[in-house]
């Protein structure tokens, strides 16, 4: 996932489960990778807008709660 970059939660996986590919995300809580940030983000930036991946902040809530209504959809829940 690189959401700066158009992918993202309601974009790959629907797809994903059309097809029948199993997939994941690589990074999940935001901490010592700073997968947050991009590819070519300098170190020592304030956090993004649009964070380029991870799902939580390390307290445990959410970067985007309306990612969790696209997943449950995308697995059919």
């Amino acid at each position: 996932m690189a959401r700066p970059h158009g992918s993202r939660f309601g974009t790959h996986p629907p797809i994903f489960k059309e097809e029948g590919v199993g997939c994941y995300c690589w990074d999940l809580v935001s901490g010592k990778t700073q997968t947050i940030f991009g590819w070519k983000d300098r170190p020592g930036r304030p956090e993004p807008e649009v964070w380029h991946r991870d799902v939580l902040r390390p307290d445990g809530t959410l970067f985007d709660p309306s990612e969790v209504a696209l997943l449950q959809r995308a697995i059919g829940r």
